[in-house]
C-alpha cells in the first residue's frame, strides 16, 4: 500500500530552519549529470538522464529519461580539463534533450573530458 504526506512546510528537528515545500518542489534540479565527452561518450553519474547522442567533435546530446513540461527550462553546463580553458554554449532544448558546443580556446570544436549539465525546470 503506497502512503502519502502533506505537509505545508519542513522545519529541522528544532522546530527552526523552515522552508516552504514551494521552495522544495519548485527548486530542486529535474536533472543532473557528468560525462566523459571524449572518445565513447560516457555517463559517469546523473539523475534522469537516459543516454548521450555524440553529434561530432565537441557536439553533443543529453537525453532525459523523463521529459520536462516545455522547452523554457533552464540548463546550467560547465566543462573542465586541466589546461582548457575555452567555451561552450547550450545549442537547443526541446522537452526530451538539450544539444551543447563545446569550443577549445582557440574557438575550434573540441571534445572535453569532464561535462556537467544541470537542469531546473517543470517535469511532463
Amino acid at each position: 500500500m503506497a502512503s502519502e504526506l502533506r505537509v505545508n512546510t519542513l522545519k529541522d528537528a528544532a522546530g527552526n530552519n523552515s522552508v516552504g515545500m514551494e521552495y522544495v518542489a519548485e527548486g530542486t534540479a529535474r536533472h543532473w549529470v557528468n560525462f566523459n565527452q571524449t572518445g565513447t561518450q560516457a555517463i559517469r553519474e546523473s539523475f534522469n538522464a537516459a543516454s548521450l547522442t555524440d553529434n561530432g567533435t565537441g557536439l553533443s546530446t543529453v537525453n532525459f529519461t523523463t521529459s520536462l513540461s516545455n522547452a523554457d527550462y533552464a540548463v546550467q553546463n560547465t566543462k573542465g580539463e586541466e589546461g582548457y580553458r575555452g567555451f561552450h554554449s547550450v545549442k537547443s532544448l526541446t522537452t526530451g534533450s538539450y544539444a551543447l558546443d563545446s569550443r577549445n580556446d582557440g574557438g575550434s570544436e573540441a571534445d572535453a573530458t569532464i561535462q556537467i549539465g544541470t537542469v531546473h525546470g517543470d517535469l511532463a
